[in-house]
């Protein structure tokens, strides 16, 4: 499956200096995948990262790209990250189905690995422990 979306692993950094909260990909140094910008006295409106060919479907990789407000350039929605941060709960429900699903099967070295995976996954996006 081909994606165009900022590849992972994401994190949240905070600079509490300048009280700013960004998304980012930490490898090969630090791509922001997401930030925000001030908007009026008491908002804020998310920036993507855009690089070149993105609209066309190329990959990001892991190449950088220019901080965009996400409104000024084309619907929100059509970015790939934000894409893929909307679909967080189907992917979530998605996983933790599978990890029922494999669980039932006799175990594997290929299926402990997945389920390894999984766990580690719905761990990160749930806070728990793995």
């Amino acid at each position: 499956m081909t994606t165009n979306h900022t590849p992972g692993p994401w994190q949240w950094r905070l600079n509490r200096q300048t009280g700013s909260a960004m998304l980012v990909a930490a490898h090969s140094g630090i791509l922001q995948v997401m930030g925000f910008e001030r908007k009026g006295m008491h908002g804020a409106q998310p920036t993507v990262s855009v690089w070149p060919g993105q609209e066309q479907g190329e990959q990001r990789g892991r190449s950088g790209g220019i901080m965009t407000t996400a409104f000024d350039l084309f619907a929100f929605h059509r970015h790939p990250d934000a894409r893929l941060m909307e679909s967080a709960p189907e992917l979530l429900e998605a996983v933790e189905a599978a990890m029922v699903c494999i669980a039932e099967l006799p175990p594997t070295q290929a299926r402990v690995e997945v389920m390894q995976l999984l766990q580690a996954a719905a761990a990160k996006a749930t806070g728990s422990a793995a």
